[in-house]
């Protein structure tokens, strides 16, 4: 797996990790969400998080409350993130 698409899913994991989530995605769901996004192709984005996103989340409550907050939003937050410093 590349390491931009590794660091990408550990941001966007630390992302899921700060929601109000009954059951914080631990090290075996970011593996597997990892191998999910990484056979769709390695791209991150809204797109391939929505559909994979039952890989990485331990229940339907806590899916459901990802979706209803926007997948844009930890998408973008993490990619900010990483490429802060990169903006002017």
């Amino acid at each position: 797996m590349a390491d931009d698409v590794a660091r990408r899913v550990a941001a966007l994991v630390a992302e899921l990790r700060a929601r109000r989530l009954a059951k914080p995605p631990g090290v075996a769901e970011t593996i597997d969400w990892a191998e999910a996004l990484w056979a769709l192709g390695g791209e991150v984005d809204a797109t391939s998080v929505g559909l994979t996103l039952g890989a990485i989340l331990k229940g339907r409550e806590d899916e459901q409350l990802v979706r209803d907050a926007g997948l844009d939003i930890p998408v973008r937050d993490s990619v900010l993130r990483r490429y802060a410093s990169f903006l002017p």
